[in-house]
């Protein structure tokens, strides 16, 4: 049987709790849920989304696609961040994302309301 292979970092510093190890496994497919469901929101507006605001409908769900993308694309790295800190018995760090997505979600629901009113 083959073992799978770990990154380099992994045996670096002190196995943490495997608790905190698989609560930082939980957060990260959290973040990647997160991520996959901002894209399909984004998909779903562009391709539902219709009538005389159609571009503005675009220009809302491209960026709650790139939102998204972002998330998803950001999320390994910070589990593999926060494994290493554990490791190392360093501080955690505070991801800049947990100021972004819920301001910039704001801004897009604010927006998709202004649409929503516009269009009726």
């Amino acid at each position: 049987m083959r073992r799978a292979r770990r990154p380099d970092w992994s045996t670096t510093g002190t196995e943490p709790d495997p608790r905190a190890t698989l609560a930082n496994e939980r957060t990260y497919l959290a973040w990647l849920r997160t991520g996959l469901a901002t894209i399909a929101a984004a998909t779903a507006l562009v391709h539902f989304v219709g009538g005389p605001q159609a571009w503005a409908e675009v220009v809302v769900g491209a960026l709650l696609g790139a939102l998204g993308v972002v998330i998803t694309a950001t999320a390994y790295s910070r589990w593999a961040e926060t494994e290493q800190r554990m490791r190392r018995k360093e501080p955690l760090t505070f991801s800049p994302l947990m100021r972004v997505l819920p301001v910039t979600l704001s801004i897009i629901g604010v927006l998709a309301v202004v649409l929503a009113v516009l269009d009726r």
